[in-house]
């Protein structure tokens, strides 16, 4: 499953996105040193530095959308109108 962490911080997803070894996760943060410690401890996953109202994936790139905390300290409207088109599943997972 392609997952996009929007706030990933040091890369730790959020326990109840429930993400498994086996599935591709992509983290965003706006903040450098954080995305460098998240490579640090999970060498093997993409990060990279974007603010979530300004993403640059294509609609439908991704199976999930998952964020912790960092809806709060964006513009929110936008960063959700911008990553709804993302993942081609309305609505939460169950």
């Amino acid at each position: 499953m392609r997952i996009l962490d929007v706030g990933c911080g040091i890369g730790n997803p959020p326990i109840r996105a429930r993400v498994v070894s086996e599935d591709v996760l992509i983290g965003v943060d706006s903040d450098l040193d954080l995305l460098r410690a998240a490579k640090v401890r999970y060498p093997m996953r993409t990060f990279l530095c974007y603010r979530p109202e300004s993403l640059p994936f294509a609609d439908s790139s991704f199976d999930r959308v998952i964020s912790g905390v960092a809806l709060p300290y964006t513009d929110i409207a936008a960063a959700l109108r911008k990553c709804a088109g993302y993942s081609p599943r309305k609505g939460p997972r169950s």
